[in-house]
């Protein structure tokens, strides 16, 4: 699956966290980043108010590039969710493509002072000369206090007028056929990606619903999404309890 997704040359903890073979280990614990947004200098001038982007006249063009290509079926998401409740942010609300935050690598111990590792994510359209749309692990509760675990798309990134930081999501719909949380042949969730131009397929949360990065492979029509044996264990588990 690693070759097949062209990603065998990314180095691997078994949490699914890049990692350089050649780094330099250092016993100091790594300081906790809250949700953070990445350049918010250069962005801040766009906001977001009822739903609608307000980009002002002069925008450089690296400031517009950066902008969702899918900004319009967000827009209806957020005046959605706003208008039920579900989404409760105060505007003006700021963007930017990127966001930086540390994460918990539940493969080391509690007293591990490399159990947090911190991250950037980005869905843009150009970084480094490649496209950079991270995927999340998100860990969402239903009305019972129950939590499951869903996949999703990174597609943009938040921060209101209090503070508080959000995540524009695309789903991952669970495509086993029957049903199970991994597919009986490869092992592993399939997975497919909500339709672009569809309302339904987009979310907001705040940005400390995100579990971990997660490694999605493209694969025929569908996406599989790989992880360690312990990640999956934990994915199972959940999945069926709350199925």
């Amino acid at each position: 699956m690693l070759h097949l997704g062209k990603l065998t040359d990314i180095a691997l903890n078994d949490d699914c966290f890049n990692k350089g073979a050649s780094a330099a280990v250092s016993m100091l614990p790594t300081p906790v980043t809250r949700p953070t947004l990445v350049g918010k200098d250069n962005f801040s001038y766009v906001k977001i108010h009822a739903g609608l982007w307000l980009v002002p006249k002069g925008i450089t063009s690296k400031a517009k590039a950066s902008l969702p290509a899918v900004r319009e079926w967000l827009s209806k998401a957020i005046r959605r969710d706003t208008s039920s409740g579900v989404l409760a942010w105060r505007e003006p609300v700021l963007f930017s493509p990127s966001m930086k935050l540390t994460l918990i690598n539940r493969q080391r111990s509690t007293t591990d002072p490399k159990r947090l590792v911190l991250i950037t994510l980005r869905s843009m359209a150009k970084f480094r000369g490649k496209t950079t749309r991270d995927n999340v692990k998100v860990e969402v509760e239903d009305g019972e206090g129950n939590a499951r675990f869903y996949f999703a798309q990174c597609e943009a990134f938040f921060q209101d007028a209090n503070g508080h930081v959000f995540v524009g999501l695309r789903w991952y719909d669970h495509a086993n056929p029957n049903g199970d949380a991994v597919d009986a042949k490869v092992l592993l969730p399939r997975l497919k990606l909500r339709p672009l131009e569809k309302t339904g397929s987009y979310s907001v949360l705040p940005a400390s619903c995100i579990h971990n990065g997660a490694l999605i492979i493209a694969g025929d029509n569908h996406h599989w999404a790989v992880m360690s044996p312990r990640e999956q264990k934990e994915y199972e588990e959940h999945f069926y309890v709350t199925s």
